[in-house]
């Protein structure tokens, strides 16, 4: 809901238009990144094949090591044309790091009629598209490590931390598990 009021809002808010914000949505949702790397990256940060994936420099990554990591197939295409249109070396999302995404997140979860604080005292800023991203990964059914190393966690504890589930989660779990009545107990 985020993303598309960002792509209906006429607003500009911290100098980028409803559609650069959305773009923005997309890409943190669909990578994990945090504010910073995605700040970090340019042309030079994608790499396209048979896979493909966006490559934070370590100067840039919280742990100070490179990262590579692999990219959802419906996010290629959006970050291919978004490259297309930047010239060597610009940066994908251009001032990021000086820009408040605060102030962006709270324009359009306003539009959206989404509160900023949930009733569990949860808040819906920037960083909790990294969350859902994380959140997303384990509900995909990926191992501990592989949701781990996507999150670039050193522990599985901190991951867990970014997880949130809900009663359509567990539903979803259990009618995915074999029936315990086929089983010899």
């Amino acid at each position: 809901m985020l993303v598309r009021a960002a792509e209906r809002s006429d607003r500009t808010v911290e100098g980028m238009a409803g559609t650069e914000r959305a773009f923005l949505y997309k890409v943190a949702r669909m990578t994990g990144l945090r504010r910073s790397e995605l700040a970090s990256l340019i042309a030079a940060s994608f790499r396209f094949g048979m896979e493909s994936f966006v490559v934070v420099e370590a100067a840039y990554s919280k742990h100070r090591e490179q990262d590579v990591l692999p990219l959802h197939p419906d996010l290629i295409p959006l970050i291919r044309e978004r490259l297309g249109q930047l010239v060597d070396g610009d940066p994908l999302f251009p001032l990021l790091d000086q820009r408040k995404t605060a102030d962006m997140v709270r324009h359009d979860l306003e539009t959206a009629g989404i509160p900023y604080r949930d009733e569990e005292n949860r808040v819906a800023d920037f960083h909790a598209l990294r969350h859902c991203f994380i959140t997303r990964a384990w509900e995909s059914g990926a191992a501990a490590d592989v949701v781990m190393s996507l999150a670039r966690h050193r522990s599985l504890q901190m991951t867990i931390r970014y997880t949130h589930t809900d009663r359509s989660t567990q539903v979803r779990a259990i009618r995915g598990m074999p029936s315990p009545l086929d089983e010899e107990a």
